[in-house]
């Protein structure tokens, strides 16, 4: 008997779901335009530190206020508190 040529079945290829891309949130300000840099003095008159922080936002990773210097900080939340306590004060060019 001769043999018959079978063509091969095709079985039907199961795709895999489609992953989930998630969904990027626009850049908040801050990180589309870094942190807000601003200059600060201290307000203290008694010769005591205004502030010392350590956050990766302020230009070399920390500040330190003291004495009659003006200095770029971030503007983090301590810095927001200490200009609200009068320990900093806001310097405009």
């Amino acid at each position: 008997m001769a043999k018959r040529k079978v063509d091969p079945v095709e079985e039907p290829v199961e795709e895999a779901p489609a992953e989930e891309q998630p969904v990027e949130e626009a850049p908040s300000e801050i990180e589309a335009n870094g942190p807000r840099i601003i200059l600060v003095e201290s307000g203290r008159t008694d010769g005591r530190v205004a502030l010392f922080e350590r956050h990766p936002d302020h230009p070399g990773g920390e500040v330190y206020v003291a004495g009659e210097r003006t200095v770029e900080v971030a503007e983090t939340a301590a810095v927001l508190q200490a200009i609200g306590t009068g320990d900093l004060v806001r310097v405009t060019e």
